[in-house]
């Protein structure tokens, strides 16, 4: 297993970007994964970072009410695909403690796969600036 490597390029760092590989423990939502790494001692806790697919919006699964229609088959088509392997991971922004950011599974950026496959659909543009 990989440690989550977090390498900030001097444009990525100004941006507050990370970056790094880490493989998949969990996947929350058909947008939303939390990625773990290794221990680098036998105290230390694996560092996880959650991270949901920016500019994608998925069927909520919900605790308390009832799922939005096709929550899970859109989660389960994202856990068959990434649960457990090694990704590289990007975060471009972070709002209120959520991270948003894309995953590469294999090379391959897995946000056009999951909208070619019908189970999350593109957000549309909100007013003011467009992060770069």
């Amino acid at each position: 297993m990989a440690v989550v490597k977090k390498t900030r390029e001097a444009s990525a760092k100004a941006a507050g970007r990370v970056e790094g590989q880490a493989r998949v423990k969990a996947v929350l939502s058909g947008d939303t994964v939390v990625v773990f790494g290794n221990r680098t001692s036998p105290s230390e806790l694996p560092q996880e970072l959650t991270i949901s697919l920016l500019g994608l919006e998925a069927p909520r699964l919900s605790g308390k009410r009832a799922d939005e229609p096709f929550a899970f088959q859109s989660r389960e088509f994202l856990r068959k695909l990434v649960i457990g392997k090694l990704v590289t991971f990007q975060v471009v922004t972070a709002v209120e403690q959520r991270s948003f950011g894309s995953i590469l599974l294999e090379g391959e950026d897995v946000a056009p796969l999951l909208v070619k496959s019908g189970w999350v659909k593109v957000k549309p543009p909100k007013s003011g600036p467009v992060p770069p």
